[in-house]
């Protein structure tokens, strides 16, 4: 039962379709593109959820319709396999479990690939996930890191680049892998430690999640985000197991409306409203970063000389 739980945590965690919509999260709206909805998990008394959200303050994913309903079917007491969405994946999960040593690996594959068939199907592929951690203090405690939200806030870019080390140090990020367990881990294509526009340090890591078993085979894309705001630690993070070409575009889109250009734009507004100088250097400093595209940044140029 406990693989069973595993699995359809997977399942409900990769689910998603097609217009931007604004999700109010508390200290965050995040503008996420798809026909996605909010889903949030504390509303669901369920044993797998609480234990995946139990050291949160705060614990939503933005995902499909779909989702919400097996989450609805469970909750009403319905078993797995009378959840008609469930059905091929427990029946590939079943031969996996009767299985010996030398064509298990062969049975796990098919069952993976009946997920993302399933996924793919139902036009779900994509998963958001929004946490809030707990104050800068306790997150920070909690990792090893022997340093302040304030310390970080003040380092310069020679520090952060040095500090960088440290942080993959106590992750135990070793040859750009991170182990989640012994047979699960990430392999990571960029991993940055840093400072959007208005000074606060965030961490970004992006890569694959590999499943160990004979052979490595790849679950899904994963990338995630994690930054402060009033005193408290969030993150948001991305999952893709079919069909994620586009995904890191859309990711640093979703990151750049939701948390680094509103912010910018909320120290922008502290400045004098007739300060158009100090306005546009600073709207020309966000493009140049990256933070804006160029027609981003020709629409508020328009709203300053306006």
């Amino acid at each position: 039962m406990k693989n069973l739980n595993i699995f359809i945590i997977i399942f409900i965690f990769f689910t998603t379709a097609s217009s931007a919509k604004v999700f109010n999260v508390g200290s965050h709206n995040l503008k996420i593109p798809g026909n996605f909805i909010l889903i949030e998990w504390s509303k669901y008394d369920l044993d797998f959820l609480n234990d995946a959200c139990s050291e949160y303050e705060k614990c939503y994913s933005i995902s499909t319709r779909e989702v919400k309903k097996v989450l609805e079917e469970i909750k009403s007491g319905k078993s797995y396999d009378e959840i008609v969405v469930l059905k091929p994946i427990l029946k590939k999960m079943n031969k996996l479990s009767s299985s010996n040593y030398n064509n298990a690996n062969k049975h796990l594959k098919s069952l993976l690939s009946t997920i993302k068939t399933t996924l793919k199907k139902n036009k779900s592929e994509i998963m958001f996930n929004y946490y809030v951690h707990g104050t800068s203090k306790k997150v920070l405690d909690r990792s090893g890191l022997d340093i302040t939200m304030d310390e970080l806030k003040n380092m310069s870019n020679e520090d952060i680049n040095f500090y960088t080390k440290e942080v993959k140090k106590e992750l135990n990020i070793m040859n750009n892998y991170y182990s989640i367990t012994e047979e699960m881990g990430i392999k990571i294509k960029s991993f940055k430690f840093s400072k959007s526009p208005n000074n606060t340090p965030y961490l970004f890591m992006h890569g694959d999640i590999f499943f160990i078993y004979q052979k490595r085979i790849k679950l899904l894309e994963f990338i995630f985000y994690a930054s402060e705001k009033n005193n408290k630690i969030y993150s948001l993070d991305a999952m893709c197991i079919t069909n994620c070409s586009g995904l890191r575009n859309k990711f640093d889109k979703i990151i750049n409306e939701s948390f680094i250009y509103n912010q910018s734009i909320k120290v922008q507004k502290k400045s004098s409203e007739h300060d158009f100088i100090d306005q546009l250097k600073q709207l020309n400093d966000l493009y140049k970063s990256g933070v804006l595209t160029k027609e981003e940044f020709e629409k508020a140029k328009q709203k300053i000389l306006n």
